[in-house]
């Protein structure tokens, strides 16, 4: 038969392991959440730069031309809507404030991991005309 001072030692024991493994679950839990945080973080980041590119699009159209009052959809190749972080829309919106100036609102929805996302931007999008005797 074991002493009692045998005894609480085991006591201790199992009260030192408990906590480690406590501690252990609780870290665990803690770098799903982080992993969490950075897929949705990487999401946001991947609509930041569909928005930068659905700008650029726009930028391309004015200065050609073909930039219209209106709503506009993805301007790019659908394929960059369909990412591993997650499915994105892409939608502008345009209205033009004088001839040379149009107003853009861009905004960009996602679904990642079952929550929603959103982004919306807006700028003043300029034609550029060459001023006569400028340039070759």
């Amino acid at each position: 038969m074991k002493t009692e001072k045998q005894q609480g030692y085991i006591l201790l024991e199992v009260i030192v392991l408990s906590v480690v493994v406590l501690a252990m679950v609780i870290s665990l839990q803690l770098f799903r959440q982080a992993q969490i945080v950075m897929q949705q973080d990487s999401a946001r980041l991947d609509g930041v730069f569909l928005a930068q590119e659905e700008f650029a699009r726009l930028e391309w159209a004015v200065e050609r031309d073909r930039l219209y009052e209106g709503e506009y959809g993805w301007l790019g190749d659908t394929q960059r809507l369909e990412q591993a972080n997650g499915l994105f829309a892409v939608k502008a919106s345009v209205q033009e404030e004088t001839e040379e100036i149009w107003r853009a609102r861009v905004l960009v929805n996602w679904q990642f991991a079952g929550r929603p996302g959103e982004l919306a931007y807006e700028r003043l999008l300029c034609r550029h005309r060459q001023q006569k005797g400028a340039g070759p």
